[in-house]
């Protein structure tokens, strides 16, 4: 491994730290939001008139009913159409070998079944199975970077970093930032997160959208 290669993995990584301290800062408060939010947009709902409540609750009550009937039409338009076909298998890239090269390893040392077999006692098998289940969810997102930096931790044998590792943490990157994006562009999180104002624009975003309505706060 080239000096240049050496430094820049390690530059990488330290972004790539960065992004999913951020991306599980936006994960871990997402519901707290959502709650708070709901919360705050009843309130407004409770303080209109009751013949705007009523509208509101048909409007409701519509789309749920319009949108179990789509949902019906659709599953009879698959029944419908669907035909066998046969499909080649898409030809894993050398990530998906090497993220699953990861996964087991780490699987290997901290699925619940081996922990047990080990004879782990409680703390150490609920560390181990929190370690097991960010695994397997990085393994479903193909994130080659968390899967990586598990293994580390665990003090397991890991490939030496390549050209190829760099441009995966590039596209891990690329990934937390654009879940960083989305969350941070919902009506909730623009709520909980800004001023009075930002909070009021909201509110107000949120009833035009859903009823069509504009509130006056």
């Amino acid at each position: 491994m080239s000096k240049q290669i050496k430094l820049k993995f390690q530059k990488l990584l330290k972004n790539a730290e960065f992004v999913q301290a951020d991306v599980n800062y936006h994960e871990e408060l997402l519901p707290e939001a959502k709650q708070e939010f709901f919360s705050a947009a009843q309130e407004v709902l409770n303080n209109l008139p009751d013949d705007i409540q009523t509208k509101f609750e048909d409007k409701r009550n519509q789309k749920i009913i319009d949108n179990a009937r789509k949902k019906l039409e659709d599953n009879e338009a698959v029944e419908e159409d669907e035909v066998e076909t046969e499909t080649e298998a898409e030809e894993p890239t050398e990530k998906d070998s090497q993220v699953k090269k990861l996964y087991r390893k780490i699987a290997s040392e901290t699925h619940p079944d081996k922990c047990a077999a080990r004879g782990l006692d409680t703390v150490a098998s609920k560390l181990a199975e929190n370690v097991f289940k960010k695994a397997k969810e990085a393994y479903k997102e193909k994130n080659w970077y968390i899967l990586y930096s598990l293994a580390i931790d665990l003090g397991l044998d890991v490939p030496e970093p390549s050209k190829e590792n760099l441009e995966w943490l590039l596209e891990d990157i690329k990934s937390g930032e654009g879940k960083v994006s989305h969350i941070s562009q919902l009506i909730v999180w623009v709520w909980y997160t800004g001023d009075e104002e930002a909070k009021k624009f909201a509110l107000r975003n949120y009833f035009e959208q859903v009823y069509d309505y504009v509130i006056d706060i």
